[in-house]
């Protein structure tokens, strides 16, 4: 459930209680037990994933890996396009696909082991843009050879065209073949006049020859082609281009399965024929239900053997051993009750908000969406804070990291989130940001928001602005709401 403030005094309320320390707290986690981990042990132990799914370490992402509902649909081969906003997981889930036996990854954030010398960047595109329009070529027919090409990269016994008059694919090893290469061997592919069906009849074959499944696998495609303006638009045509032969051909494999990772705001401008088709085919990863946001939390702290020792111990029942389950399978009171053991449980004494309502209301954009990255960053800030007064002789004894902490680190997460959003995810959001740090208060009337109505238009579907309930003054109100904002 997301606790949204009725009033402006109420937001500022909220602020203000979190910064006050509860003197009703129910538990304490002094050790007193025998053999129980003190809290200094298992806040010293902890680690969150504030990191971006490109930038962990496998076995972390591994070991933190939460399956839901959407996950397991984005997992399923039948799934084709994954959306989701940023750090909703989509990288997430291309790593775990991509670290199994049999994939191929076509396109790839540059840093993972799934990124060869040959994977396309910004150069890449442009120069293949050039050879398409020179050769009136649409990049729906462009990317069957793209694929093809690719495959041999990671599957080498696949056959290779009969039609033409020089091999292609070919390099000595996997780790020789590369950008250049590709391009060549893509015009070599293109030369031919029957170019687009020919290289859909070779990925066929090729389909054919393969036993089990084989996902095809594309991540990066917002950041791959590049961030100017002539890139996004590239960009647009590029990724339409995709989905649509993916619409068309998706259906006619039988081994090889295709499986976008794509960014909400990317799928909405890519004009795709029958889109409606496609999208009974994908999975929007939304983070809905709260309970599965705090199990986020959970899996992470389960890694510190003193945090596990320490919940294992209050809440193991006779019938029902924690450490013998999935944190996934774990019943909602046994999550809730770890949470409280992590973060406490109210923001401050009284009638406050709750810790867990807390994060699930303030981590969520205008939209009511909620990221995960944005809680393991909120964890991180708020576990190095809790250290810091720790060691500033102001113990906490209620829980592992006070509810302060939480509070006093959501600005880490407000710069990230909002930095995310106006560089990587919707640029053209500038001049908003601008007109917003001039404007200097949230909420606002909507008239001091000068600009263009589109913009203002977009900022609301970006969860950026959400419009004040009725306003007193029957004056027309935003208020800024990603995942952060501060009264």
């Amino acid at each position: 459930m997301s606790v949204t403030p009725t009033s402006d005094f109420e937001v500022v309320a909220a602020w203000v209680a979190g910064l006050v320390e509860p003197k009703d707290a129910a538990l304490s986690i002094v050790a007193g037990e025998t053999g129980e981990p003190s809290k200094s042990q298992a806040l010293s132990s902890l680690a969150f994933a504030g990191e971006t799914a490109e930038r962990q370490n496998q076995a972390e992402l591994i070991d933190t890996f939460l399956s839901t509902t959407d996950v397991n649909k984005a997992l399923s081969p039948e799934t084709a396009v994954v959306i989701g906003r940023k750090g909703t997981g989509k990288t997430a889930i291309f790593r775990k696909l991509a670290a199994g036996i049999g994939t191929v990854a076509v396109t790839s954030p540059a840093g993972l082991d799934s990124h060869r010398p040959w994977t396309p960047d910004p150069d890449f595109y442009s120069h293949l843009a050039r050879e398409l329009d020179q050769r009136n070529i649409e990049w729906r027919q462009a990317w069957p050879a793209i694929i093809s090409l690719a495959v041999p990269q990671h599957l080498p016994h696949v056959p290779r065209p009969h039609w033409l008059t020089s091999p292609v694919g070919e390099a000595a090893n996997k780790d020789q073949y590369r950008k250049t290469d590709l391009l060549h061997d893509l015009r070599a592919v293109l030369e031919h006049p029957d170019a687009p069906l020919l290289a859909v009849g070779w990925l066929q074959q090729i389909d054919q020859v393969l036993t089990g499944t084989h996902p095809l696998l594309f991540d990066a495609l917002d950041t791959g082609f590049g961030n100017t303006d002539a890139n996004r638009r590239r960009r647009n045509d590029g990724v339409a281009g995709l989905l649509t032969i993916t619409g068309s051909l998706a259906p006619q494999l039988q081994h090889l399965k295709f499986k976008i990772m794509i960014r909400e705001d990317v799928w909405r401008e890519a004009t795709v024929p029958n889109k409606p088709h496609l999208e009974a085919r994908s999975v929007r990863l939304r983070w809905a239900n709260k309970i599965d946001y705090l199990r986020i939390a959970i899996k992470q702290a389960w890694r510190s053997e003193p945090f596990k020792n320490l919940v294992s111990g209050r809440l193991d029942r006779e019938n029902f051993k924690l450490e013998d389950t999935l944190i996934e399978y774990w019943p909602q009171e046994f999550v809730q009750a770890a949470w409280v053991i992590l973060a406490g449980e109210p923001v401050s004494g009284g009638r406050t908000a709750y810790t867990d309502r807390w994060i699930w209301s303030r981590l969520a954009d205008a939209n009511d969406d909620h990221s995960p990255r944005a809680l393991a960053q909120l964890l991180t800030a708020s576990t190095d804070l809790e250290r810091g007064f720790e060691q500033g002789n102001t113990p906490y004894p209620r829980s592992i990291i006070r509810p302060r902490a939480l509070v006093e680190s959501l600005d880490n997460v407000s710069v990230l989130a909002l930095d995310a959003l106006s560089k990587d995810e919707f640029p053209e959001l500038l001049p908003v940001f601008e007109a917003l740090t001039a404007i200097g208060a949230t909420p606002f009337p909507a008239h001091q928001l000068e600009t263009p109505s589109n913009l203002t238009t977009l900022a609301r579907e970006a969860g950026l602005l959400e419009p004040v309930d009725k306003p007193k003054d029957n004056v027309e109100k935003f208020r800024v709401r990603n995942s952060t904002a501060r009264p």
